[in-house]
């Protein structure tokens, strides 16, 4: 069993011992049950990073621009779900940010509307 699923199942029974309720299954919480805001996770990055030894070139925002980055190249993931995961108000945000990462994608559907425009 990986480390990812060993944390997550004591972080699911240490929520469960201290009557904590978690309906959207979310990873981290305050101390209030509810989602940490954006300052508080950043400051705790950084003293992980200390604790670490990592270089802080990297934030909390370039690890999620990373992984909308790996589920849009990898072809599995619609633009849609990722615009919602992102928060994006609309599919059109995250196409603007993240085209650049489909070209072979581009390429492959070029072909496809000619079609439509030729045979309807």
């Amino acid at each position: 069993m990986s480390k990812v699923v060993q944390w997550m199942n004591f972080h699911r029974r240490e929520l469960f011992r201290r009557g904590i309720k978690n309906p959207q299954q979310l990873l981290f919480l305050n101390h209030d049950a509810q989602l940490p805001n954006a300052g508080s996770i950043n400051a705790s990055y950084r003293q992980i990073q200390k604790r670490l030894k990592i270089e802080s070139k990297f934030s909390t925002h370039t690890m999620r621009h990373t992984l909308a980055s790996m589920m849009l190249a990898s072809g599995k993931v619609s633009i849609l779900y990722i615009a919602h995961f992102l928060g994006h108000s609309s599919p059109a945000i995250t196409q603007k940010y993240y085209i650049g990462l489909l070209p072979e994608q581009v390429e492959n559907e070029g072909p496809k509307v000619v079609k439509i425009i030729r045979f309807g």
